[in-house]
């Protein structure tokens, strides 16, 4: 674990939850800090530009799920189907490698 970037991911999650707080929306800032959340993993070392550019592709590939899970949740096959290709596509993501992220 590196502490640094335990720090800050720690921030990206929080300070979008309590701006949500302070501004009266708190669901609105839980969903900032979904999203802070999920892109947190992309983050890690390397240059900046890498680290954006995955963290980029995090965010795109995540709202585009959420959006597919948005279109097809009235559907119940659908909505087993849609969502068991996108692990299924994120798995073979992960089974080539970290050379798959390089592509991002």
């Amino acid at each position: 674990m590196e502490p640094w970037i335990a720090l800050r991911n720690t921030i990206g999650v929080t300070v979008p939850l309590i701006v949500g707080i302070v501004l009266g929306v708190p669901l609105g800032g839980l969903a900032a800090s979904t999203g802070a959340l999920q892109v947190s993993y992309s983050d890690g070392h390397g240059p900046y530009a890498l680290r954006a550019k995955k963290m980029l592709a995090a965010t795109f590939l995540c709202a585009l799920a959420v959006v597919a899970g948005g279109l097809v949740g009235e559907n119940p096959f659908l909505a087993v189907i849609v969502p068991s290709l996108w692990a299924f596509a994120a798995g073979l993501g992960v089974c080539i490698g970290p050379t798959a992220e390089s592509w991002a």
